[in-house]
């Protein structure tokens, strides 16, 4: 025998080198569930995943503007950090993506503050960070933010 067939056969260890392994990857979701989501609780979620996908503090993400974000060709945000200074962060998550432009169409944003806080069914011009702290003591934000770890956890 030659070649690499030579160096296979006379090793117990590789003899299951050739052997083919049944892989299937896990099947897309439908996205179904988050279309049903109500605006409130889609904005919620983008919130925390932003905060999380980005590394960005809560005053900048509640400071966001859909004009910071660019979802053509090279997906990024702009961000508004302490001090003036603006950082640019790609978007490498299709999953995020795909829920953030699913939050701009329902809530049919095209300029404007990107995060806008609806209180007793008034929508005020953009959302403070007391509002996000004081959602992050509610138990679906916390949920949210561990659905976020583990759907970013297990993609890597």
């Amino acid at each position: 025998m030659a070649g690499r067939e030579s160096l296979t056969c006379g090793n117990r260890l590789n003899a299951g080198f050739h052997s083919k392994v049944s892989f299937r990857p896990p099947a897309p979701s439908s996205g179904a569930a988050r279309k049903d989501l109500p605006l409130d609780r889609l904005r919620d979620r983008v919130l925390f995943e932003t905060a999380y996908v980005c590394g960005a503090r809560a005053s900048e993400v509640c400071g966001l503007y859909v004009e910071d974000l660019d979802l053509r060709l090279d997906e990024h945000v702009r961000i508004h950090g302490k001090g003036g200074s603006v950082r640019t962060v790609l978007l490498d998550d299709r999953g995020y993506v795909a829920l953030l432009k699913l939050y701009l169409t329902s809530a049919r944003y095209s300029a404007g503050p990107l995060f806008r806080a609806s209180i007793n069914g008034r929508g005020h011009a953009s959302t403070e960070t007391t509002q996000l702290y004081a959602l992050l003591e509610d138990k679906i934000a916390d949920a949210e933010i561990r659905a976020a770890r583990r759907r970013r956890d297990t993609t890597r």
